[in-house]
């Protein structure tokens, strides 16, 4: 390890940890409410992508020196198993944004395999 990645914490996993989370869910605390969001929808986006951010960071800390394929199916695992949040139903798996948006209050709910391509 060079002394330059020593002093800005590469390698160590706790640092590396802390430093994921930080970029992970810069995007939730600093995104602004979309125009024809609600305050209620914003909330429910935001703590969906808070949940599922932290079930990423639980796979590659568990994957991370495993082959793409193990890391994707792990990853569709989570999905199929309900450990991911969705707010689609199943009903409304291809509506619009637009038509999410004309929807007032936004329940979240566990993954399933409904949105598997």
């Amino acid at each position: 390890m060079r002394v330059a990645d020593e002093s800005i914490g590469f390698g160590r996993q706790s640092y590396c940890a802390e430093r994921a989370k930080l970029w992970t869910d810069a995007h939730e605390y600093g995104a602004t409410k979309p125009s024809g969001m609600s305050d209620a929808q914003f909330s429910a986006d935001r703590q969906k992508d808070l949940l599922n951010n932290a079930a990423g960071r639980e796979i590659s800390e568990s994957y991370y020196n495993k082959q793409e394929t193990q890391i994707i199916e792990q990853t569709q695992f989570y999905t199929d198993m309900g450990y991911l949040i969705r707010i689609k139903t199943d009903a409304q798996i291809n509506y619009t944004y637009s038509q999410m948006l004309a929807i007032p209050t936004w329940t979240l709910i566990n993954t399933n395999t409904a949105g598997r391509i």
